[in-house]
């Protein structure tokens, strides 16, 4: 097969959308990604048949926000550093925050 013939054939990575009454349809990549996926839809995406990541919808914009920050680990580390802080009693109390924020908004 020459370069030209390789160019002109579909690509083998194919989008495997689950769906309730047809348990595996298959639609080649292109033809089913022209529109975003549904609200809590998750499509498989495959590359020579097997898996090379998840197409996700979300409802709306904070879903995605929300999505993010719960599987970044640079998110997770910082949040388990902070509880380890207060712990060790190295927090400010919510009183104390609270004066605090009472002084400065006074007129």
């Amino acid at each position: 097969m020459n370069r030209g013939e390789a160019l002109s054939k579909p690509l083998c990575t194919q989008l495997w959308n689950r769906d309730v009454s047809n348990p595996l349809t298959r639609t080649p990549v292109g033809s089913g990604l022209d529109s975003p996926p549904e609200a809590e839809e998750q499509n498989v995406v495959t590359k020579h048949g097997k898996p090379a990541g998840v197409h996700t919808g979300f409802a709306t914009d904070d879903d995605w926000f929300d999505f993010q920050l719960e599987n970044d680990p640079r998110f997770l580390k910082k949040i388990e550093e902070s509880r380890a802080s207060v712990r060790a009693g190295q927090g400010i109390p919510w009183t104390r925050v609270k004066q605090e924020n009472d002084e400065r908004t006074k007129p």
